[in-house]
Order: C-alpha cells, then sequence, then structure tokens
C-alpha cells in the first residue's frame, strides 16, 4: 500500500497584524520578482483609472483646477507665482530623478538654474522669465530622453503657450521616468534572477509562516492523484514503485491544470501563476478537443462492419 507522506494541516495558530502585513508586502515582493524573472517582456505600467470612473472624473478635474489656477494667477497684474513656484519645484525634481550618479554635473547645473530662491528673488521682483525656464527644462530633457521620445521633445519645443508646454513637460517627465525605471530593471534583471529562487523560497515561508493551512489546495490537488490504497507489486522493488508512482501522480497533476475547474482555488503553489495557467488552457483546449473527436472517429472507424465481411 502507498503511503502519501504527507502530513495534515498544522492546528490553528495566532498571529499579529503586523506579521501578518509583513507577510502581504512579502507577497507581493515575490510577485514582483517572479514576474520579472518569469516574463523577459515585462515591463513597468503606470496604474491609470478605467475611462469613465469616479478615480478617472476626480483626477482629470484636479489637474484642470491646478492648470487653471497657474493660468488665472499668471494673467494676473502683477502676475501671481504661487503656483509656478510649486511647478518649478516638481519639475525640479522630476528632473533628479532621471539622473545617474555619474551625472554630477547636470545635476549641479540644475541647482544652479532652478534654484528655489534665485527664482523666488526673480518672482518677487516681478522679472521672472517664466517661459525662459521652460525652455531650458526642454533642453535638458532632450539630453536624458531616450530616442523614442524625441519626437514628443520636439512637439515640447514648438508648444506655443507656455501653460500648455508646461503640463506637457510634467506629462513626459512622467513617462521619461518609467522609461529609467524599465532601464534599471532591464539591467537588474540577471542579478534578480540569480537570487529569486531564495527570495521566492523566503518570502513564501513568511507567507505560510502566518497561515493556518497555507498548502491546504495543493494538498488536495496532489492527493488527487495519489491512489494511496494501490498494491505494491511483487516483481519490482518497493523503492522503484514508490517513484513510479510519484511520477505518474505528477504528470497526472499537471495534466489536471490544464482541465481545472474555473469554480475551485488554484493550489497555493500556483498563486503566482494562475492567469499563465489560464492562458495555457486556452492554448490546449483546441488540441484537446481535436485530440478527443479524432480518437472518437478513429473508434467509430474500427468499430464500423467491414464490407467484404458482408455483415
Amino acid at each position: 500500500m502507498v503511503t502519501s507522506g504527507l502530513t495534515a494541516a498544522s492546528p490553528p495558530k495566532f498571529v499579529s497584524l503586523e506579521e501578518i502585513m509583513q507577510a502581504a508586502n512579502g507577497m507581493r515582493d515575490m510577485a514582483l520578482v517572479h514576474q520579472i524573472v518569469v516574463d523577459e517582456g515585462f515591463k513597468l505600467k503606470r496604474a491609470e483609472p478605467e475611462p469613465n470612473s469616479i478615480q478617472r472624473i476626480i483626477k482629470d478635474t484636479m489637474h484642470k483646477a491646478f492648470w487653471d489656477v497657474l493660468r488665472e494667477q499668471l494673467a494676473e497684474d502683477p502676475p501671481n507665482y504661487t503656483q509656478a513656484l510649486n511647478l518649478l519645484e516638481e519639475i525640479r525634481q522630476g528632473l533628479f530623478a532621471l539622473l545617474l550618479p555619474q551625472h554630477t554635473r547636470i545635476k549641479q547645473q540644475i541647482s544652479e538654474i532652478l534654484d528655489t530662491e534665485l527664482i523666488k528673488q526673480q518672482a518677487e521682483k516681478g522679472i521672472l522669465d517664466f517661459k525662459h525656464y521652460a525652455q531650458y527644462v526642454i533642453s535638458v530633457m532632450s539630453k536624458l530622453c531616450a530616442p523614442v521620445r524625441d519626437d514628443r521633445i520636439r512637439e515640447l519645443t514648438e508648444t506655443v503657450d507656455v501653460i500648455d508646454t508646461f503640463k506637457s513637460i510634467l506629462e513626459t517627465l512622467d513617462v521619461m521616468q518609467l522609461d529609467m525605471a524599465n532601464f534599471t530593471l532591464q539591467m537588474a534583471r540577471p542579478d534578480i534572477i540569480a537570487c529569486s529562487v531564495d527570495l521566492e523560497r523566503k518570502k513564501f515561508a513568511d507567507f505560510l509562516a502566518v497561515q493556518n493551512d497555507g498548502l491546504e489546495h495543493t494538498r488536495k490537488w496532489l492527493l488527487k492523484h495519489i491512489k494511496t490504497n494501490e498494491p505494491v507489486p511483487s516483481n519490482i522493488e518497493y523503492e522503484k514503485f514508490i517513484k513510479n508512482v510519484l511520477k505518474r501522480a505528477f504528470v497526472e497533476s499537471c495534466v489536471d491544470l490544464l482541465d481545472w475547474d474555473e469554480d475551485m482555488p488554484y493550489p497555493e503553489t500556483f498563486m503566482l501563476d494562475e492567469e499563465r495557467v489560464r492562458d495555457l488552457q486556452l492554448r490546449t483546449s483546441p488540441i484537446d478537443f481535436c485530440s478527443y473527436h479524432l480518437v472518437g472517429d478513429d473508434k467509430q472507424f474500427w468499430s464500423r462492419p467491414s464490407i467484404d465481411s458482408g455483415i
């Protein structure tokens, strides 16, 4: 008789909220690392609200209000630069975020030209040339952007309205920061892959530590394909028999994933790959369909009465 070798679930245990939150954060880290490792083309994307959603309406309303206030303040006599100063500081920090450690000279230049105190003094004296700073920022961005963003920078230089210019500057800075993040991620990918196994193992262990039974569904999935009452044949060694049983159970378990019931939770060990498993199901379902009908037609063919036999 075959024994499963799997123990029952651990007794319930009490964990603190802090431990649960740490495990949740660890799972998010593990999910990100896992995605980077298995998806060679993985790229970070900016989360955007759904069209016509409340979040989208609120975001668009807030952005419009910001630019409307800026336009109104600059149109005052004398101009009010309160909003403009906040905007220039945000752009200054955005440029810093694009710099690499070796960009010391550019960083120093940005610090000198976009000096907050200097700009405040110019604003107080009424000599702040807002458009001049826009042109400088665009020139710096043209040196730091990826070639794929050259057309966008060119459009910036052709924009006449100063408010529209700064609006496009912020939007382009966001895109460039995302480009930089993805570039850094691509460069670090070999190192991430090298340590991913140990990291995922540790994070998953942390997750299991705060669960009453973190492998419940995995256990059920595997045990379903192990016949514990199967007798051991007398003409085969026990160890070899167990090895064959486990090998067969593993194959059947993998095939089972391709025909998984959507109403059933996936094994915990596949929690990071549910979408990939579903995609694999969609890819293999036509093959299953064709195989089923081919085998069915083949059986019907061989079961047909022979014409020559006269039956």
